[in-house]
């Protein structure tokens, strides 16, 4: 029998559209929900036979390659998932640590990669890959501290069967995560230290088209325009977020009428550091971004409670504003985005 628990997978960077990587640099730690496949497009086209009931005629007109990968966060995989999310990376540093710093490419693209696949004795090879969607997230409670990144993949490329990986990438320790704690007195929304916070997620949609062409898998993987988003969940520990919103102030006069005048924006960072910068060589994932445009999440609310339980809001924002929109940067011990040891 098949096992299923028996998996892996390896992603590669790729030189250029339609040359696949000859072997994986980096193995991905996958949680439950990772799967990308080829899905046949088998297409029947209704013709007159002199019956009734008609065959038709059929055929497969493509195979589209999609997924989703749920992966964890790890210290030298973390430079390579940033290039593919948002398609720029700048690395800088003269020695340990390096500073990878991850920002959207407004004028290109994201670039594509090559997927190996691995179920028990199944090992397929995907080129011409690219990130659709992406989404960090972490929390404060259970699993949820666990900083992991799903990545929502599409591909052009007609998968290969292969037989093993003759040169398999190099797992990472598995001591080397983020978790939410790490993040203690980093945590900014609103230009403000918030401590009552207990969850942050940012997501983000590349909105890919699939460009048709000459083959049936497609001529290429064209961006669209897209959009990232930020959310954090918070406590409400005061009226000032709330009247900033309804109100247009924190401390606005008596009998001001709610407005309708724009919408609020503001900011939002957060480092999660696992090794600080004094005495050890810092390893860390951090997330700026200068303007959110709050016109997404739940709108805040004081509602009330006979239970007296304390008031959570989501607070969601569009990243807006100049560039760089969004920066994410990982510190790491290596000064490129190829495996470090």
């Amino acid at each position: 029998m098949i096992n299923p628990s028996i998996f892996d997978f390896q992603i590669a960077l790729q030189s250029e559209q339609g040359t696949g990587a000859d072997a994986p640099s980096h193995y991905l730690y996958c949680l439950s929900g990772s799967d990308v496949k080829a899905d046949p497009e088998v297409v029947t086209v209704p013709i007159g036979e002199a019956s009734r009931v008609s065959d038709g005629i059929s055929f497969i007109a493509g195979a589209p390659v999609a997924g989703n990968l749920v992966i964890v966060a790890q210290d030298d995989m973390l430079p390579l998932v940033q290039l593919l999310c948002l398609g720029d990376l700048d690395t800088t540093g003269s020695g340990d640590p390096y500073a990878h710093v991850g920002t959207i490419n407004q004028t290109g693209g994201v670039p594509y990669f090559t997927l190996f696949k691995h179920v028990d004795d199944l090992y397929e090879k995907f080129i011409d890959c690219k990130i659709n969607t992406f989404r960090f997230e972490t929390s404060a409670e259970g699993e949820g501290q666990l900083l992991k990144v799903t990545l929502g993949i599409v591909g052009i490329g007609l998968p290969t069967y292969e037989e093993e990986w003759a040169s398999p990438a190099t797992a990472e320790d598995k001591d080397k995560i983020f978790l939410w704690h790490y993040g203690a007195n980093s945590w900014s929304v609103d230009n403000t230290a918030v401590a009552g916070i207990s969850e942050f997620i940012l997501e983000g949609n590349n909105n890919l088209a699939t460009v048709p062409g000459e083959d049936k898998t497609g001529y290429a993987l064209a961006e669209q325009k897209g959009d990232i988003t930020c959310s954090t969940r918070l406590v409400v520990e005061d009226l000032k977020r709330y009247l900033s919103y309804m109100y247009g102030s924190s401390s606005p006069s008596a009998s001001t009428e709610m407005t309708l005048d724009s919408i609020p924006t503001g900011q939002f960072s957060c480092k999660l550091e696992r090794v600080a910068a004094s005495p050890g060589a810092e390893r860390s994932f951090a997330v700026s971004i200068p303007e959110l445009t709050y016109a997404v999440g739940e709108p805040p609310a004081i509602t009330p409670d006979p239970s007296g339980a304390p008031i959570y809001q989501t607070l969601g924002g569009l990243v807006t504003g100049d560039d760089p929109k969004i920066t994410i940067t990982t510190k790491n011990g290596t000064d490129t985005y190829e495996l470090g040891s």
